[in-house]
Parts: structure tokens; sequence; C-alpha cells
């Protein structure tokens, strides 16, 4: 019903993955392949809802309306079967906003923040940049498979640590958290007083099953602070609205000073329409994606190991983040990068953004038109032939 073969020509759109690849890479002569976003047209029925709205001419200031909170409450229910009250949801411009505002509302400078590396790099910089103290919990990677060493991380939150935000589903290495493995981090929060702040703006894309932390130990849940957008599901992070659920009413008042102290209190027009159509009418669509992203995850896994099996990634469980592994190819993260763009005229993030641990790996996106995505693979392998490395 969707076509998702279909080529949008985005150069020109001020689009940052696009338009901004001399900035990013130094030339604007790659393939960009790299920040999470898709190059697929958006669900007609979103696109009809903002045509609408800019059709009918008056953009004041926005506030958020019954349907908004309705459609974010339905989602949640239909989707994860967790019940939540219109109370509970606040709007914020997006997740990476949300993240520096909790790291405002619930710590002081010089509080203990962890994150588990490799991970999206703004977790980082919501710690340091607000004079937080970050520290690590490295992921255990074998045969390009992250877990977790619980003994280790109960070590680390032992010792005074305030927030744990965590990636569920984790960006970049593909991970889908059993629930098992969530019930073990919430034990551990209970157990040193952790307030956890909980990612899940993938956990639409996934290709297993899910589990919301809030809803896995109810219990637990007034002390979890659950960030959600339809940005990624959708693909409108433009439009620059996300849903943050806070259960417990002394954490989303302090919650919601920060966002007052900050002057954001206000939403935007269309991404208030944006937001609630997505919800509303996006589900078609969303599954009809993930049947093509599974597509392009295999088409993907098939090239590289018939084509060049020096590099390897392992399927990921969500996301339509790939996570390469390059260690095999025997450079630095600046002679790799280098290579990538350069030489294979792709631009990939590189795996060192993530963290240390990172090192040696390149992130792709392969939410595009197959034939986009085999472009990229052409390219990196000729790039391989021609340095004789394969």
């Amino acid at each position: 019903m969707y076509n998702f073969d279909k080529k949008v020509k985005r150069a020109g759109t001020s689009s940052v993955k696009w338009d901004f690849r001399k900035e990013v890479f130094g030339t604007e002569d790659v393939l960009p392949m790299w920040v999470a976003d898709m190059d697929f047209e958006i669900a007609p029925e979103i696109k009809k809802a903002l045509a609408d709205a800019a059709e009918f001419g008056v953009v004041g200031y926005t506030g958020k309306r019954e349907e908004f909170y309705n459609a974010v409450q339905a989602w949640m229910k239909n989707e994860f079967d967790w019940d939540i009250d219109h109370e509970n949801i606040i709007s914020t411009p997006g997740i990476v906003t949300a993240l520096n505002l909790a790291v405002n509302a619930y710590t002081e400078e010089g509080d203990k923040i962890l994150v588990q590396n490799p991970v999206y790099y703004p977790f980082m910089n919501a710690v340091t940049l607000n004079n937080r103290t970050l520290i690590i919990n490295y992921l255990v990677e074998n045969n390009n498979y992250y877990t977790i060493d619980f003994d280790v991380l109960e070590k680390q939150l032992s010792e005074n640590v305030k927030m744990f935000i965590l990636c569920s589903p984790h960006n970049p290495v593909g991970r889908v958290w059993k629930k098992k493995e969530i019930q073990q981090i919430i034990d551990l929060c209970r157990k040193y007083d952790v307030l956890l702040l909980s990612d899940e703006i993938h956990q639409d894309l996934v290709y297993t099953e899910h589990y919301t932390t809030a809803v896995v130990d109810p219990s637990f849940s007034s002390r979890i602070i659950t960030c959600t957008a339809p940005s990624k599901t959708f693909n409108v992070p433009g439009l620059c609205s996300s849903a943050i659920i806070i259960t417990d009413n002394e954490l989303r008042e302090k919650f919601i000073n920060v966002i007052n102290k900050w002057g954001l209190l206000l939403g935007n027009y269309f991404g208030t329409v944006g937001h609630t159509a997505a919800y509303n009418h996006g589900k078609a669509w969303l599954e009809e994606l993930k049947q093509y992203l599974i597509g392009n995850i295999e088409f993907t896994h098939e090239y590289i190991e018939r084509n060049m099996p020096i590099i390897s990634m392992s399927k990921p469980e969500g996301t339509y983040l790939l996570w390469l592994n390059c260690k095999n190819l025997n450079m630095s993260d600046d002679e790799m990068k280098k290579f990538f763009t350069e030489e294979a005229k792709v631009g990939l993030d590189a795996g060192a953004k993530f963290g240390t641990n990172g090192s040696g790996y390149m992130r792709m996106n392969i939410a595009a038109p197959r034939s986009v995505v085999e472009e990229g693979l052409n390219r990196i392998h000729n790039a391989l032939k021609r340095k004789n490395i394969i």
C-alpha cells in the first residue's frame, strides 16, 4: 500500500542529514547514512493533517487539547498495555531536551549519573554539560551481541549514583532488553535508591517484544521517567514533539518547574497536529515500514557476509541503525572515518562518538529505499577492493 522504494530528493530542504554534509564530513560528496531519520515520505494521514493545519492559515500560540493526550494515552495502552492518566503526560520539544530537563530537575552539580556505553552521545552530554559526574557502565560485547555485567553495575550504583539513564531499545547496538534484564535493572535501582530515566524513543521499531520499563514492575513505576515520541517511529523529528510520562506527582512537578524556568511551556503548532495524527492514524503505515526495514536489514547482512566479511554485524533486535564491527580493517578511528568518507564516499557515524568502547565500529542508518542502501554498500565494497583490503 505504501511505497518505501520511492526516492525523495531531500537536498535543499534544510535537512540536517543531506544539507549539512560538508559541515559534518568536510565534503558534500558522500551518501549520507548517519543521523537517525528516515528517507521515506511520512504516512499520508500525517501529511494530510499537517496540510489541513497549514490551510487553516493561523499559527498562534499552541497548547495541548484533550485529543493530544487521548492519542498518547491510547497508543501506550494499545501498543504496550500501559494505562496512564492524562496528567502523567508532559510534552517537550524533544527527548534530548527532556534528558537535560531531567538532569536539572532531579540532580545537583557534581551528582553522579550513570549511562551505559556505547550509547547515543547526547546522553553523556546531558551529564557533563550540566556539570554532573559521568559514571560509565560498559556493555559487554560477545560476537557483536551486547549484554550487561550486573555485578559491575551493582557496584557502580551502590556508590551514591543519583540517576541511571537507560536506552531501551538501545541505540546504537540494537538490543531490545529482555524483561528479565529490565527487572534486574529495576531491582538494583530500588536497592540503591536510584532514579531511572528510560529513553524509549525506539519502542515502536522493534523486531521482537519490547517491554516498557515502567510496566515491567509497577511497584517501581513512580521512580521511572519514561521518554517517548513519534519522531523515530513516523519520521517526524522535525516536528519537535515528545511525550514524557511521569506518574509520581512530586517528580512531575519538579520536571514542570524546570520547563517553566527554561520557557518551554508552549508547544509547536504543527508538532501537536503531527504527533496526534501519527498515533491516531499511523498504525498501518508503521506495520508496513517495519517489514520493509526487516528486508533492508536482511539485505545488508547478506551483502556484507557475501561480499565483505571483513566487516561484521549482528542483526539488530530494534531500531534501523546497524552497528558495524570494522575492527578487522586494522585502522585507527581517524583512518577509518577518512576511509569511509573519502574513499567509499559514504557518510556514517563513527563509533567512537558513542563512547570509548565504540572504537572500531561505524553506525549505519538503513532507513532508506533499498536501492539507496545497496548504493551505499556498493560504495564501501568497491572502496575496499580499490585499497586491496579484500
